[in-house]
């Protein structure tokens, strides 16, 4: 057994094991995560705009919070969706316009590489390396963190 699931008519319709992700390319698939991605995109730009220190300076605070942050949203989401799959086609297009699109867009692997590679060029590198090496574990920490929280959320309304 595969771990893809095909439709009748051989569309791609998302993985087995109550995986939320709707697979099909549609234009409201599209629609949903341009929509969540121009969002997600605006929120982290007026945080960067309001709160970031000059690139290159000091340790990037706001881009490093904001993956934290979209870590473990993503980490919750996908706790409480393994917990207790998505009932309806509704439900997971609402599932790829918050993760895919919103957190896609408000996080940002680009901005967090280009701010390390400036502190290394501009003499800071051991602050460089620390930014680098301390946005992945705990980025990792709070997808498994949210994670965790999510089920047990999940379990904790069930049995209430």
């Amino acid at each position: 057994m595969g771990l893809v699931e095909i439709d009748e008519i051989g569309h791609t319709i998302g993985l087995v094991r109550g995986s939320p992700h709707p697979f099909r390319l549609s234009v409201v698939n599209v629609a949903v995560v341009f929509l969540g991605g121009g969002v997600g995109t605006l929120l982290r730009a007026a945080f960067e705009d309001r709160f970031a220190p000059p690139l290159g300076q000091s340790w990037p605070w706001v881009t490093w919070l904001i993956n934290v942050i979209g870590c473990m949203a993503l980490g919750v989401i996908t706790g409480v969706i393994a917990t207790r799959p998505l009932p309806s086609y509704r439900h997971r297009v609402l599932y790829l316009c918050v993760t895919t699109g919103l957190l896609g867009g408000f996080t940002t692997y680009s901005t967090y590489v280009l701010e390390a590679v400036e502190l290394g060029g501009g003499g800071l590198l051991l602050v460089a390396l620390g930014y680098a090496a301390s946005s992945i574990v705990v980025g990792i920490a709070g997808v498994a963190g949210g994670y965790l929280v999510g089920r047990r959320a999940v379990r904790e309304v069930e049995s209430s």
